[in-house]
């Protein structure tokens, strides 16, 4: 199942990375396929929203993006960044 995920999540995604995911880190590789900076990402897995990671989840406010980091809760988001993965690859 591991290597399937990382598979489609792309080539270059290993399963390091998806084990970072898990625990609230971003690795460089995976900022890079999602198109933004890391940081943006962990603060989202943390509950809160930037500008760029509001507007990356096709969101038009950022606290319509925290209430769904909130609602869903750092997994959640874990979940909804490997999306993201999915889409891009």
């Amino acid at each position: 199942m591991e290597h399937e995920i990382t598979t489609r999540a792309g080539a270059d995604i290993l399963s390091d990375d998806l084990e970072l995911l898990v625990k609230g880190r971003v690795s460089p590789r995976v900022a890079k396929r999602i198109g933004l900076p890391a940081g943006d990402i962990e603060d989202f897995i943390r509950g809160s929203a930037t500008p760029r990671m509001t507007k990356r989840l096709g969101l038009t406010t950022g606290s319509a993006a925290e209430e769904l980091a909130h609602v869903y809760g750092p997994s959640g988001v874990a979940g909804i960044i490997l999306g993201m993965l999915f889409w891009n690859s």
